[in-house]
């Protein structure tokens, strides 16, 4: 099954692939309603005959939506398209903290106190 070049209706053009993981993708996309650059999570349909993946892919894309935090990601679209399953998300900029690690190294005590602390409170 091949990737898709636009989803969402033509309304999301896919650039490039930021990440892979497990079940999922995550593509650069351009947003061409409002010409601004996004992030789409996509995950196969076809790759999923339990369902199971897909399952969890909704839960994540609820949950999030559901959130208002400065330290959540913002949910803008979601939705099934053909084969696949989409979710459209605020495009961040710079490392995440695998990234990290990898470039600096293990972090600091108080480096990782502080990364902790955002997380929990945005949980």
């Amino acid at each position: 099954m091949s990737e898709p070049t636009v989803i969402g209706n033509g309304r999301y053009v896919l650039n490039s692939v930021i990440s892979r993981g497990g079940a999922t993708e995550v593509w650069r996309a351009n947003d061409t309603a409002l010409g601004v650059d996004v992030a789409v999570k996509l995950i196969s349909l076809g790759s999923q005959p339990n369902n199971v993946a897909v399952e969890e892919f909704v839960r994540e894309a609820t949950s999030i939506s559901r959130a208002s935090h400065p330290n959540v990601v913002e949910v803008f679209d979601a939705g099934v398209e053909g084969d696949w399953v989409y979710l459209v998300e605020e495009l961040l900029s710079g490392p995440d903290l695998a990234q990290m690690i990898n470039n600096q190294g293990p972090l600091g005590i108080r480096e990782g106190l502080q990364i902790a602390a955002q997380v929990a409170d945005a949980l």
